[in-house]
């Protein structure tokens, strides 16, 4: 019996606490509508409305530097000078020796090159091998087909983020090896240098002999011709430099002439090339002449390469 009555006790004063409150809620709400009523009634208050709008004169003269001081402090890190410092810290706090010890990736894609250049102009070649497509990549951007973000662009490797682990995506041997693989009836290395045109070559010279008729044949049709390889401008410093070549097919022109994925065209007979017609102009040059040289740029080294048209 004096359990219950603690119980009664106690919802009796919760019910009399709410009914207090809510009774000084009522009260409180009355005196606020009752002064809003007599502020807006009465003609006679002191209170009027404030104009808060700025003059045009004082708009007018507050220029894009006024706000200067906010740009620089970038409190909110959206310049992409602070995006791209944030970028190169979260890439080069990774030791040689961390990198050594990551895992290789398990994803089903390969690595067909890499083009070294600045801190923002290094590209990855990588091919999705379910559906054999390959794609461009840059630091931060996300494979296409797999939820792995780039993290570094290295020479022989990339190193990737994936669901949050970081891992490393290697240049397979099978790779380096079709890269110097060529048709014995299309074309030859006339240097005694049969590993030139290897992704680690040395040499800063090459040399190659190519058929007429497989130029003559390859322009008779540019559409098809230009299904063989993707290209797009390259630009250093906000300017164009060259025509970057990558997703190059092994039974192509570009293949047999010796052009790796990732390759940079800068120039053909010491003319540079900043355009895609400047690139098509190179197999113009190869029509008429019975030599052509061209300068390319492969992982970061200038190269050269001399055909010699038969």
């Amino acid at each position: 019996m004096k359990l219950l009555f603690h119980i009664l006790n106690t919802l009796f004063l919760t019910l009399a606490i709410f009914l207090l409150v809510e009774t000084l809620y009522k009260g409180f709400e009355g005196k606020i509508l009752t002064q809003e009523t007599h502020i807006q009634s009465s003609p006679n208050s002191r209170l009027k409305s404030v104009d808060t709008t700025i003059p045009n004169s004082i708009v007018k003269s507050i220029s894009i530097a006024h706000y200067d001081a906010i740009k620089k402090r970038n409190l909110f890190k959206t310049s992409s000078e602070a995006m791209n410092s944030e970028k190169k810290e979260e890439t080069d706090d990774l030791s040689d020796a961390e990198i050594e010890s990551l895992e290789k990736t398990t994803l089903n894609i390969k690595l067909w090159g890499t083009v070294k250049g600045g801190d923002t102009e290094n590209y990855a070649v990588i091919e999705n091998a379910s559906d054999r497509k390959q794609g461009l990549y840059r630091q931060g951007e996300i494979i296409e087909g797999t939820s792995a973000v780039i993290r570094k662009v290295l020479r022989m490797s990339v190193i990737i983020n994936n669901n949050g682990k970081d891992q490393v995506l290697e240049m397979s041997s099978d790779v380096s090896a079709s890269n110097i693989s060529t048709s014995s009836g299309i074309l030859r290395n006339t240097a005694a240098t049969s590993t030139s045109v290897d992704r680690g070559e040395d040499d800063d010279k090459i040399e190659m002999t190519i058929q007429r008729s497989m130029i003559e044949e390859s322009m008779q049709d540019i559409n098809n011709l230009m299904k063989q390889v993707r290209i797009r401008p390259h630009f250093t410093g906000g300017e164009a430099d060259g025509i970057l070549l990558y997703g190059i097919k092994q039974s192509s022109m570009f293949n047999e002439m010796g052009i790796r994925n990732g390759d940079i065209i800068m120039g053909v007979d010491g003319n540079a090339i900043r355009s895609v017609e400047d690139a098509i102009g190179l197999y113009d040059t190869l029509q008429n002449a019975s030599e052509a040289k061209i300068q390319i740029k492969r992982r970061g080294r200038t190269k050269e390469i001399l055909y010699h048209v038969e």
